[in-house]
C-alpha cells in the first residue's frame, strides 16, 4: 500500500482511491505494484479451504492448546530452577504430543518432564 500526492491541494492520498477526499480530483495510481503478503495470503487461504477439510485440523489445534497449557507446568519448574534448555524442550515435547494425541498424550508427557526436572541435580 503507497501514497500518492494530490496534484490539485498536495494530500496525500492512499494510492487505493480513485478520487482525493479533500477536492474529489481523480487520482493517478500508481502501475505496475504488486502486493505480495496479500497474494501470498490469498494463495494459502485458497489451499487450506480447497484442499484440507478443516474439521481435521481443529483436533490438531485444540490438541495442541492443550499441549501447551499443560506443557506450561515442567517449564516454570524448569524456569524455577535455571534449567531454560530443557524447559522449553519440555514445552515443545508437550505441544507436540498434545498436537498428535491430545489432553491424553500431553499431561503424560508433561508429569514425565516435570518428574525428569525435580530429579535432575540443580547446577
Amino acid at each position: 500500500m503507497g501514497w500518492i500526492k494530490c496534484k490539485k491541494c498536495g494530500v496525500q492520498v492512499n494510492s487505493k482511491l480513485e478520487k482525493c477526499p479533500m477536492c474529489c480530483t481523480l487520482v493517478e495510481k500508481k502501475s505496475g505494484t504488486i502486493d505480495f503478503p496479500l497474494i501470498i495470503g490469498g494463495a494459502i487461504g485458497y489451499v487450506i479451504v480447497h484442499y484440507l477439510p478443516i474439521g481435521s485440523l481443529i483436533p490438531w489445534i485444540t490438541g495442541a492448546l492443550a499441549g501447551l497449557l499443560v506443557g506450561f507446568i515442567p517449564y516454570f519448574v524448569a524456569k524455577k530452577r535455571n534449567e531454560n534448555k530443557i524447559g522449553g524442550l519440555s514445552l515443545f515435547l508437550c505441544v507436540l504430543t498434545g498436537a498428535a494425541l491430545g489432553l491424553l498424550g500431553s499431561a503424560p508427557m508433561a508429569l514425565v518432564c516435570t518428574i525428569y526436572i525435580l530429579i535432575q541435580k540443580q547446577t
